[in-house]
């Protein structure tokens, strides 16, 4: 882990899925960013974002979210919890189709 948070791309069972921990600031944003665009160039119908170790995502976590988004990379994010929910909730980016919340699968 670098800077306090980790991004890393997952194989399993034949889903690619984007781990994240520690704090998703500005810091952070360009690595989320990569993976995710990783994850999501390996075809699948959905790129799974685990988010359960988060511990804080800023404006800027939120923002990367929107605009992989707003360019139709459909994402599932999983374990959002706390002041990670609340931001997701009160920003509204999961509102978008794009996003789905799945909170019940680790």
């Amino acid at each position: 882990m670098e800077s306090g948070y980790e991004a890393r791309l997952e194989r399993v069972d034949g889903e690619s899925r984007v781990v994240l921990s520690g704090e998703i600031d500005l810091i952070a944003v360009p690595d989320v960013f990569a993976r995710i665009q990783e994850a999501d160039r390996e075809g699948a119908a959905r790129v799974v974002v685990l988010m359960r170790d988060v511990t804080l995502i800023d404006s800027s976590g939120i923002g990367v979210l929107a605009r992989l988004a707003a360019a139709n990379v459909q994402m599932e994010l999983r374990g959002t919890t706390g002041v990670v929910r609340r931001a997701i909730d009160i920003s509204g980016v999961a509102l978008s189709p794009s996003i789905r919340l799945d909170d019940d699968t680790p």
